[in-house]
């Protein structure tokens, strides 16, 4: 007796029957066992034509607006942006930086400013943006004011300039300096030196 090894194949019905009950793809059969409509290409968010990059000063405007939130808080952060005369995104971010900036009322801030002033021996509106580029200049006003005295004596003897000169030069480029702060470093009198002669090189 011998047993035959062919077994018989499957109608072409049949197995047509069978491929179509096997889901072609797995989302899909999530999505009609729950009564959603689905495809099987993941759908990302859509984003507006040319935004391929992020706005990071934007960004930094959100981040900082969400950790600021707060009625004391905010109240605090307006009335430092009078006093300065800057907008609040900008106070925020500073306030971001120095945490105990938002301790100091209208008046401390007036206050520190024309003590910076008064130290760094420039006038007023000058502390004033000088301030908004350092704000430790208005949480540590006597330390800070000082060491930016220091600095600027230093870099003013070093490229043979007038200390109007190079403070104007910081403030019109703020981004040139290192660590985007008054604390004048070697890396900043660099770039101040190549600011003021553009076409120039720097030697050792």
């Amino acid at each position: 007796m011998s047993l035959s090894l062919q077994s018989s194949p499957l109608s072409s019905h049949a197995r047509a029957g069978r491929q179509a009950r096997q889901p072609m793809c797995p989302i899909v059969a999530r999505g009609a066992r729950t009564g959603r409509s689905t495809s099987c290409a993941a759908t990302l968010p859509d984003r507006p034509l040319g935004s391929s990059t992020v706005d990071i000063r934007q960004l930094s405007d959100i981040i900082t607006a969400q950790a600021m939130e707060g009625g004391d808080q905010q109240h605090a952060l307006e009335e430092i942006a009078k006093v300065l005369g800057e907008p609040l995104a900008a106070i925020k971010n500073m306030a971001f930086r120095q945490k105990t900036l938002l301790s100091l009322d209208a008046a401390e801030v007036k206050a520190r400013v024309e003590q910076v002033a008064k130290i760094v021996d420039v006038p007023y509106e000058t502390a004033r943006q000088m301030c908004v580029i350092q704000p430790s200049l208005l949480t540590e006003t006597q330390k800070q004011a000082e060491a930016l005295q220091y600095g600027l004596r230093i870099i003013c003897h070093d490229l043979k300039a007038e200390k109007a000169e190079i403070i104007d030069l910081i403030i019109k480029n703020p981004s040139l300096l290192h660590g985007r702060q008054m604390r004048l470093s070697v890396a900043d009198m660099a770039h101040l030196a190549l600011l003021r002669e553009p076409k120039g090189r720097i030697v050792d």
